[in-house]
């Protein structure tokens, strides 16, 4: 009988331990470029700050914004990624205990400039062109 009662106060007291609220965060912001606007559709990637290993991706929606949800309690960094933009890093952030909603500074990603030396076109018509009312065979190159 009294193992009974002990099982049952140790189920019990395990269900109190484990009915504690769930150690999650979100995390919020916007990115846009260097002249202010919003940009569309760039890749979003959260980073744990200790190691850099990937936690979660979005991509921002029209308005330059982008959502985290059920981010585990840590320290956090975000890296950017858009084809014509330079990757960029954002602050080391907490989620935690006293802060959950975390809606972080604006992420300004600037333009990525190149300079070419030199720049070839080179052109080469098809050896067999169909057209509407022939076939073309171009013997030249």
């Amino acid at each position: 009988m009294l193992k009974r009662v002990l099982i049952v106060a140790l189920l019990f007291v395990s269900g109190i331990l484990t009915a504690q609220p769930p150690q999650f965060g979100e995390v919020t912001g916007l990115v846009h470029d260097s002249g202010g606007s919003p940009l569309e559709l760039v890749t979003l990637l959260l980073l744990k700050a200790t190691d850099s290993t990937l936690v979660k991706g979005t991509v921002s929606n029209q308005q330059g914004v982008y959502e985290f949800e059920t981010i585990p309690v840590g320290t956090y960094l975000m890296a950017t990624s858009l084809a014509g933009f330079l990757k960029t890093y954002s602050r080391v952030f907490s989620v935690g205990e006293n802060q959950w909603n975390s809606h972080l500074p604006s992420l300004v990603v600037r333009e990525e400039t190149r300079q070419l030396s030199q720049v070839t076109v080179k052109a080469q018509k098809p050896f067999i062109e169909q057209q509407l009312d022939k076939t073309v065979l171009n013997i030249k190159p």
